[in-house]
Formats: structure tokens, sequence, C-alpha cells
């Protein structure tokens, strides 16, 4: 079918190009200049007129060609429920220095050892300045003092870093006197002979005890006790201090040997005293703040 369609046409673009030439002959056989101008643009017109009437060969239609066809994917972020998502704003960590916690000092309503001035001597003294440093337990504490502490009192006090570290260095050689004392039930007492200077000491065993001093013995009206079997009321001013000062009776109990003479050495340190019964040969560290270990 193809072959029997292009001879037809081939006969018909012989004839066109024919006709073409032989009215190109006659234009330029007319001589004019003017015309000739003006046909050739008709003949050119005419030409394309023409070409445009001869059917060209249609291209094999095949299978049509399919271009693939390259999708943009947006993503889309889930959107949480109640609206679009809200902002996160970013906020520093900021680190906070512990500032250090000052020191407060405790308050300690204890006696003081030695021969202060008060006006009330019914009443114990109480410590001015009760804030003393605390040592590290088993830590042997080694310091040059200008006033050592007496041989006298032997070296088992100074072994507890405890009593060696608060007692300090001593601020006076070692004294002694003559006085009195009576042994409780868990405690003793002490009387100097000489001024009225009174201790009552109650023993922690391991830990601190504690202990009160008094100028001299509290009045007290007359008042009747009487003591468990086996045991004693004390009398004089060892039951004025016993019975006169709140705490005592309850810590010491009551006596268990009558009163007896002693001799007592004492040795003041920067945190507290020393004392020791020379009869009994043991040493007591009484505190400034009312608390005592020993004996030693």
């Amino acid at each position: 079918m193809q072959r029997e369609l292009s001879a037809p046409l081939v006969r018909l673009q012989i004839f066109i190009s024919a006709s073409c030439f032989s009215l190109r002959q006659t234009l330029d056989s007319l001589s004019l200049r003017s015309l000739r101008l003006g046909g050739s643009i008709a003949f050119v017109l005419i030409c394309m007129l023409l070409a445009a009437c001869v059917p060209t060969t249609p291209a094999p239609v095949g299978e049509p060609t399919t271009l693939p066809r390259l999708l943009a994917t947006v993503y889309i972020s889930p959107t949480p429920e109640g609206g679009a998502a809200p902002a996160v704003a970013f906020q520093p960590t900021m680190t906070t220095v512990a500032s250090p916690t000052p020191v407060t000092p405790t308050p300690y309503i204890g006696v003081f050892v030695g021969e202060a001035e008060f006006a009330d001597a019914a009443q114990p003294i109480i410590n001015s300045n009760p804030l003393t440093p605390q040592p590290t337990p088993g830590v042997v504490i080694s310091r040059t003092c200008a006033v050592p502490p007496d041989p006298d009192f032997g070296s088992a006090w100074s072994r507890s870093s405890v009593v060696a570290g608060r007692l300090g260095c001593p601020i006076q050689a070692m004294f002694g006197f003559n006085g009195s004392q009576q042994v409780f039930e868990r405690g003793v007492m002490y009387r100097r002979g000489d001024n009225g200077e009174m201790w009552a000491i109650a023993p922690g065993g391991l830990e601190a005890g504690e202990y009160w001093y008094v100028v001299s013995a509290p009045a007290i009206p007359q008042t009747s006790v009487e003591a468990p079997q086996g045991l004693i009321v004390p009398q004089g001013d060892f039951f004025s201090l016993w019975l006169g000062v709140f705490g005592i009776r309850d810590a010491l109990g009551f006596a268990s040997t009558q009163e007896e003479d002693v001799g007592v050495h004492l040795q003041r340190f920067d945190g507290g005293t020393l004392l020791k019964d020379v009869g009994a040969g043991q040493v007591f560290a009484l505190f400034n703040n009312g608390s005592v270990y020993g004996p030693y």
C-alpha cells in the first residue's frame, strides 16, 4: 500500500518543478525588473503553497513511549493533637555552687572549773565560750605548748585524740589543795577545803559524762530524805549541792561511802581542766561545756 501511494506523488513533484521552471523563464523574458522582483516573491509563495499540498509520509506508528514520572515526596511531620507543635526553647542548665554553711556555735550550758566570780553561788557557772574544736577520733594531735601538761596526770588521757584535742594547751601550771570527797552510786563529789568550791562528777564510761561546778554550796531549806537500804544520804555541803542543783541527784544517785578527806591536783587548759584524785589515783578531763571524760 505504501509503495502504490508513493509513485503518483513523485510524478506530482516532477510536474510542479517543471511548471515552476517554465514560469521563471517567462518572467525572465519580460525584462521587467519591477515585475521580476514581484514575480520572484510570487514564485516563492506559489512554490511554498504547492509544497504544502504535498502529503508527507507519516511516521510509523508504534507503541506509545511512556516517560517515567519522578514524584517528589514531601514529608509532613505529624502534628500533635490540639494544634501546631509547640516550639521547644533551649534552656541552659545552671550549676549552683553551694555556699559554705556558716559555723553556728552550739550553746552549751555547763560549768566552769576554777575560781570564778559569780554573784549567786547556788547556780552553776555558764560557759561563755562553748565552741571548742572537735578533733577526728583516732588522730593523734601533736602540739608544742608554752606550758606543758604536768606529768603527774599521767599519759592515759593524752592518748585520746578527742580529749587531747579539746583540752588544747595548759594555761597554768599544776596546783593542788586538800579537801573532801564522797563516792555515789554513779559518780563522785569533791569539795575544796580552803574556799568551798565544789564539783559533782557523773562519768559516762566510754562516752562523755557530765559534771557541775559551783563556787560554794547553795542554801536549801530543811528537807528530810531517806536512802534505800545500803546507801547513804549525803550530809552538809554535799547534801546541799546534791539536792539544791537540779539534775545532780538523778545523775549521781545516793552516796555509797561516807565523806572522806582527799588531796586534789588541778591543771587548767584552754578547753577545760584535768582533775586528779590523789587518793584514788584517778584523773578526770573536765571540759568547759560541762562534759567529762574519764576516769583515767
